[in-house]
């Protein structure tokens, strides 16, 4: 497991020093060439090095030294993702361990959290068993039609008050539990952990 951590830094160190010396060694070709070039007064002939050829090697040295940078933010950015998507993964695991620890008896309307009992109406209990067997843990308001009446919801102001008071019981019920339903869009239920 070191070694695995070792090799990264051992490249990118390298790389580093790499560019550095790249772009100190272009940095040197192009004021060599400056200083030769802006002396007019000397012959071509009396020039120690040819000009024309130390301005092309400095731009490939300070193009190796680019190269060399853009070689070394790339394990960065790598390490800064692969972070993220550990971090995403762990999360969830610890979410869904919650989710299944919450268990739905439909035959006596009880919900049962660990060692708490509670007792609820029969539309809480469906409704949360509907929210826990669905992977997102989500319900749009239309399909609460299906889930609890014909016509449980129709938009209309009467139906969004009957789908709030809903959510409040809910919200009452679980208050003991980490969990709590809240609203992720204007028309969708979302069983969260606080």
């Amino acid at each position: 497991m070191k070694q695995k951590k070792i090799i990264p830094i051992f490249i990118f160190a390298l790389l580093a020093v790499s560019s550095l010396f790249c772009a100190f060694t272009g940095i040197s070709k192009f004021i060599q060439w400056r200083t030769l070039d802006a002396n007019l007064f000397m012959p071509s002939g009396f020039r120690p090095i040819n000009t024309t050829e130390l301005l092309p090697e400095a731009f490939q040295w300070m193009s190796a030294a680019w190269a060399c940078m853009c070689l070394c933010t790339f394990p960065c950015i790598l390490q800064v993702f692969h972070g993220q998507k550990s971090q995403k993964e762990t999360v969830p695991s610890i979410a869904a361990d919650l989710y299944q620890q919450l268990q739905i008896h439909i035959n006596d309307n009880t919900i049962v959290y660990k060692n708490l009992q509670l007792h609820s109406r029969r539309q809480i209990v469906v409704l949360l068993q509907y929210l826990l067997r669905d992977e997102t843990h989500r319900i749009s308001y239309p399909a609460l039609n299906q889930l609890l009446g014909e016509h449980f919801y129709d938009n209309l102001p009467q139906s969004r008050r009957k789908i709030s008071n809903l959510k409040y019981e809910m919200n009452q019920t679980l208050k003991d539990t980490p969990f709590i339903l809240t609203n992720p869009s204007a028309d969708e239920l979302f069983l969260n952990t606080k």
